[in-house]
C-alpha cells in the first residue's frame, strides 16, 4: 500500500511525494508508463508508479529512461525493453532524501 512504502522509505530517510493521481479517471482513460516517459519530467529525479497489474497493483521506480522493480529482479532496465511499459499508472510520486 502506499502507507507501507512510505514508512519503508521514511525507514531508508527518504520521503515520497504525491505528483499525479489518475485514480478518479476510468483505468482505459489513464495514461500508460509510456505514454508518461514521452512527457517532459527531470532525468534525475527518482519517480515511484503506482500501475495495475492485472488484477493487483504494483510499484517501480524510474529514473531516467531506465526502470527497476521486482520484475527486473531489481536491475535497472531501459523502459522500452522493460515488462510495464504498457500498463496503466495510478499514481505517481517523487522520491526524495530526508
Amino acid at each position: 500500500t502506499e502507507d507501507e512504502l512510505k514508512s519503508a522509505l521514511e525507514t531508508g530517510g527518504f520521503r515520497m511525494e504525491k505528483i499525479n493521481d489518475f485514480t478518479h479517471l476510468e483505468r482505459k482513460e489513464r495514461p500508460s508508463v509510456w505514454s508518461w516517459m514521452q512527457k517532459p519530467r527531470s532525468a534525475w529525479a527518482h519517480y515511484v508508479l503506482g500501475i495495475s497489474k492485472g488484477k493487483q497493483g504494483h510499484w517501480i521506480v524510474i529514473r531516467g529512461v531506465k526502470l527497476c522493480d521486482t520484475f527486473t529482479d531489481g536491475r535497472w532496465v531501459f523502459v522500452s525493453d522493460g515488462p510495464h511499459k504498457g500498463v496503466k499508472i495510478e499514481c505517481i510520486f517523487t522520491v526524495r532524501r530526508s
